[in-house]
């Protein structure tokens, strides 16, 4: 808790610093300098001690006092921040300002009182504007999991996924948490065995088991479901959609992570019994359930790895080969840890992320020391993961705690969880140079205005002088502007990085690689997720749980008791709750089913379906953070929880009916800093308009929309407003007025209408990284004109372009002459662009181009090459329905291509023989070809064979039915 909360306080002194119009008064910022300095002290206090506090109650008792002084100075500072921005005129501005100008002192003297504190315990520590460098791991080439062990088991499963049985089988793997079953599944599930299933998809049911998203999930495998199909359908009409999907079909299903009987028989009816050579594969820590519904005779159980295959998943994790010679005497210490982990594969591979930023031997003995503690494999699941945590460094812990917001089993995405820790103030501007850069030119500013005030007092008619001076203010804001463009370009890399320590750490597993092969979705094991649940809980951090089970009483008395939301009180030691389902909870510690019931509030509230905690709680002002995960999971509890006025954090899939009461409070959230909200029949763009544009501190505006009644809508540019916006993404069936003013830290912009990609409109956004251009769309319903493009050469951070028509546009560009061939983007991506082949060979000749995806851009029956050689693409996606012949020059073309992946080329005679000459293709995926392209990519392996060549992997994947334009950004799922 204290390392969140420290670098919580720190980053919002930091974020007001880098306002470009600091609400507060100069003297101020100087003192938040000044503060920041000191927290930077308490910070690497932390950081020295923080697996010490552990163990030594006087420095836990230090960190506890660093926690509470943090926490009430960063309520303070937050309440008065926002009294600023909701005051109603100067004389309260005013006010709120002299309020925060005491409060700062007040907060000094309780710093200054924790540094004399912390320099009793280590005399070294010092007053630092540059923050240490932070304990990292060494970098290590990200790989996604794979089986060690258990091999005869893989064997046998495979064999029989070859077999063409007359009936439907049902494989049951069993085993204890950690030991690898969902490892096998995915190992099986991707293997080439699988090609000739005619359906294959994957569902993952949980602890905390929801038939709807279940069945949602394995549909999605299969079809495509409309956000208005998931709103309204129930759970029979999933289930009857699903087994007529499945009728018929020779389908491999994965049910994976199966708690129960219950579960199970609530699905099983799903799957069609009478389709032969279909396969269910489950897996289950019940053994009696993998005994019940397991069609041989036995199931299969996993065992615990032996001694050399622990090893080797032990060295192969650390990279040990490389890093730690044999003759240091590693080894020995390894192999014994190894010996520790009883055969438990995940308690091997968190160990060694434990010891990846371990440099010393005597560190190695310390931790064989502390695993010799822990006496049987059962005590690993809960022990290995708290000596994880325990080892973590300080500035870690946050995120990786904060990754218990998420559902159990759930695929995080990646640039999600940046902006999110961002948002939430974990991440340090590590730039030490940066910072230094930043404080001169404020000191610069101060001086000059000071500088001003006097020749002001001192002779009124000095115009030549003042003039001058305010030159030399201008210059240092652009000086600031500069600097603070390259914190913010620091503040992603760092998240990243962290991301990159904990994968390092076996803390986080990658998932999913987007098209440029970075990590684009991560998972956790459901092991490692409740002990970020259980103990975001005990340090009141998180409060994760169902609407239907959530109580509030509004704030804690004096007296010890508290006060509900109809006003009356209860003690802590006797009163009742009535939940949703009928059952009671006692105030005073446990529900009638034995639940834990927590009495303070929580930081972080994020709701699931049928989580089964019950929780009372208050003080919900001070939380930071509000998601609202499931659908389900919303209409009736977001007014209670709206009392988090001070929130940084609004992440909404849907809103329910708004009563006058909370739109109000969506108002007043002027600290939000992250918004991901939907637009529907119960918030129009003007009511979140209004919501929006009086957020100056916001950094991530994510608009989505619900049903069809916003369809080709353009929102208008107030939108915008914040200063600190980085990233604007609105849904594909919007568009946004581009920004009216300069918008120097605005990374993600889309959707923006080609009538407005003028270079008036770019030069409001020359730092734009990723731009996605809507064309078909008000204002101009007719011709396009392409010649707006040429104005994209003005954007020279430009990394990511997206250009896509609308369904039932008239023309499409028709030509790309007028697109720079000089531009600098590494990804590009079009949609019915209506351009002939040759145009799409002028691509080929931008310098820099690695990932192209292209989506019906064509009618066109042929493709020849041409002039463009697409050079430097390393992943190239084809979806081209009318597309008959298509001719590749191998030797010339798309020689450095890794990746090719064509959907519904269901005209394509084959794959280019041209393609047997690009040595660097590792994976081609086929989703909805012919049987002519199956045969052709398989022929081309066999060329390989002939001349010794690695094989490439060959995916098939049919989705059934597909429903055009539900959605479509950057984000699919061909990265």
């Amino acid at each position: 808790m204290a390392s969140v909360v420290l670098a919580s306080l720190k980053a919002t002194m930091e974020f007001e610093i880098q306002q470009p119009s600091p609400r507060v008064l100069p003297d101020d910022l100087k003192q938040m300098r000044s503060l920041i300095q000191h927290l930077s002290t308490l910070q690497a206090f932390m950081k020295k001690f923080h697996i010490k506090a552990f163990e030594d109650a006087e420095i836990k008792s230090v960190e506890n006092q660093i926690k509470d002084v943090s926490l009430k100075a960063e309520d303070e500072i937050d309440i008065q921040l926002r009294n600023i921005l909701l005051a109603e005129n100067a004389k309260r501005k005013e006010d709120a300002r002299r309020e925060i100008h005491g409060s700062l002192e007040e907060i000094r003297k309780n710093i200054d009182e924790l540094l004399e504190t912390v320099k009793q315990h280590d005399g070294s520590l010092g007053d630092s504007s540059q923050f240490p460098p932070d304990e990292d791991t060494v970098p290590l080439t990200p790989r996604k999991e794979e089986m060690v062990g258990n091999r005869e088991e893989l064997k046998q499963i495979l064999d029989q996924l070859k077999c063409k049985n007359e009936e439907r089988q049902i494989i049951s793997i069993s085993g204890m948490g950690g030991i690898g079953k969902t490892t096998l599944a995915r190992t099986i599930y991707d293997d080439p065995v699988t090609n000739h299933f005619d359906v294959r998809a994957w569902t993952t049911m949980s602890q905390q088991y929801e038939g709807k998203q279940t069945l949602i999930a394995l549909l999605r495998c299969i079809t495509t479901l409309t956000p208005e199909e998931i709103k309204t359908s129930t759970k029979e009409d999933l289930k009857d959609r699903l087994q007529k999907l499945l009728k018929g079909r020779r389908y491999l299903i994965v049910v994976d992570d199966v708690w129960s009987h219950e579960a199970w028989d609530d699905i099983k009816l799903c799957f069609p019994t009478d389709t032969k050579g279909s396969i269910l594969l489950l897996t289950t820590r019940d053994k009696k359930v993998a005994r019940d519904t397991h069609s041989g005779k036995t199931p299969y159980g996993l065992k615990l790895l032996n001694k050399e295959d622990s090893w080797f998943l032990f060295s192969r994790n650390l990279d040990f080969e490389t890093r730690f010679p044999k003759s240091l005497g590693y080894e020995g210490v390894g192999k014994e840890i190894a010996k520790q982990c009883k055969g438990l594969p995940l308690s091997i591979v968190v160990v060694a992320g434990i010891l990846i930023s371990k440099v010393s031997l005597g560190e190695w003995e310390n931790i064989q020391k502390e695993l010799a503690l822990i006496l049987t494999v059962d005590e690993q699941c809960t022990k290995i993961p708290a000596l994880s945590y325990k080892h973590l460094p300080s500035h870690l812990k946050p995120c990786f705690l904060h990754l218990g917001v998420f559902p159990e089993d759930s695929e995080m995405p990646v640039k999600k969880l940046v902006r999110l820790w961002i948002a939430e103030g974990f991440v340090k501007v590590v730039n030490g140079k940066a910072l230094k850069d930043m404080k001169k030119v404020l000191d610069d500013i101060e001086k000059k205005l000071k500088y001003m005030e006097k020749t002001a007092v001192e002779d009124m008619d000095r115009t030549l002088v003042m003039d001058k001076a305010l030159q030399g203010v201008d210059k240092s804001l652009e000086d600031m502007d500069n600097t603070l463009k390259d914190m913010g370009r620091a503040l992603e890399d760092t998240a990243l990085e962290y991301l990159q320590a904990l994968i390092s750490k076996s803390l986080v597993l990658i998932r999913n690689q987007s098209s440029n092969g970075e990590v684009k979705t991560c998972r956790m094991h459901d092991l490692l997720h409740d002990f970020c649940v259980n103990k975001g809980e005990e340090e009141n951090l998180l409060y994760a749980g169902s609407m239907r089970r959530f109580r509030t009483v509004k704030n804690s008395n004096d007296d010890g008791s508290t006060s509900n939301d109809d006003g009356s009180k209860s003690n802590d030691g006797g009163s009742k709750i009535n939940d949703d389902d009928g059952s009671k909870s006692n105030d005073g510690g446990s529900t009638s089913n034995g639940e834990s019931v927590k009495h303070k509030g929580f930081r972080w509230l994020t709701f699931w379906p049928n989580y089964g905690n019950v929780y009372i709680c208050y003080n919900l002002d001070k939380s930071r953070s509000l998601s609202f995960l499931h659908r389900d999971a919303i209409p009736t509890l977001i007014g209670q929880c709206l009392p988090s006025n001070l929130l940084r954090v609004l992440d909404l899939i849907e809103l329910p009916p708004l009563s006058n009461e909370i739109f109000m409070s969506l108002r007043d959230l002027v600290l939000l800093r992250y918004m991901d909200i939907a637009l529907d029949d119960c918030l129009s763009s003007e009511e979140l308009v209004d919501i929006v544009s009086r957020t100056q501190n916001l950094q991530t505006l994510i608009i989505s929309q619900n049903g069809t009644g916003f369809s080709d809508m353009c929102l208008p540019s107030n939108l915008l407003e914040s200063p600190q916006l980085r990233h604007v993404e609105v849904s594909y069936a919007l568009s946004l007025d581009p920004p009216s003013e300069v918008k120097e830290a605005l990374h993600t912009l889309y959707w923006l209408s080609l009538d407005h990609c003028t270079e008036e409109v770019f030069s409001r956004i020359p730092n734009v990284k990723k731009l996605g251009i809507i064309c078909g769309s008000k204002p101009s319903p007719e011709a396009i004109e392409p010649a707006n493009l040429e104005n994209l050469g003005s954007l020279d951070k430009l990394e990511t372009l997206m250009i896509a028509f609308r369904k039932g546009s008239p023309t499409g560009l028709q030509n790309l002459e007028s697109l720079p061939l000089n531009l600098n983007i590494k990804k590009l991506k079009l949609k019915r662009t209506c351009l002939p082949w040759s145009e799409i060979n002028v691509i080929g000749m931008l310098p820099n181009l690695e990932v192209l995806k292209l989506k019906q851009v064509s009618d066109g029956p042929d493709w020849e090459p041409t002039e463009g050689n697409f050079r430097k693409l390393k992943f190239l996606y084809l979806e081209a329905e009318n597309l008959e012949s298509w001719e590749v020059d191998g030797g010339d073309q798309f020689r450095c291509l890794t990746r090719l992946v064509l959907k519904k080329c269901t005209k394509l005679e084959g794959i280019p023989t041209g393609f047997e000459d690009v040595n660097t293709l590792a994976s081609i995926e086929l989703l909805n070809c012919p049987v002519p392209v199956k045969e052709s990519a398989q022929k081309l392996n066999e060329h390989r064979e002939d001349y010794g060549i690695e094989p490439i992997i060959i995916r098939h994947v049919d989705q059934i039915q597909e429903v055009d334009d539900v959605e479509d950004d950057d984000d699919d799922s061909s990265e």
